[in-house]
């Protein structure tokens, strides 16, 4: 019983120091960094953040939602076949109805 109390003890250290690294790598991001972003929020509850320069076209945009979004998620084969609507946040209107 000890032993496995140690390991485990080990193991969290560990994961301790793991996690200091994560937020010394965040901590290094430079935040005066101006990138214009495409916020998708979608059902699950998830937001992100896509640059705008890899979601300028159509195909893009599709497969950054594809390979980076839902990638093994829910909704994949929506995306897939196209059966997805994007719309501004500020108003709500479609983008294929913006002109």
């Amino acid at each position: 019983m000890l032993e496995a109390i140690g390991r485990n003890t080990l193991l969290l250290l560990h994961i301790a120091n793991q996690m200091k690294r994560v937020v010394q790598a965040i901590e290094a991001i430079p935040r005066h960094v101006d990138v214009d972003v495409v916020r998708r929020d979608d059902v699950l509850g998830d937001t992100w953040g896509l640059p705008l320069q890899a979601c300028r076209s159509w195909n893009s945009f599709g497969n950054m939602l594809q390979h980076v979004i839902f990638a093994g998620r829910p909704g994949l084969q929506r995306v897939i076949n196209g059966q997805f609507v994007i719309t501004l946040a500020a108003s709500g209107m479609r983008i294929d109805d913006y002109n």
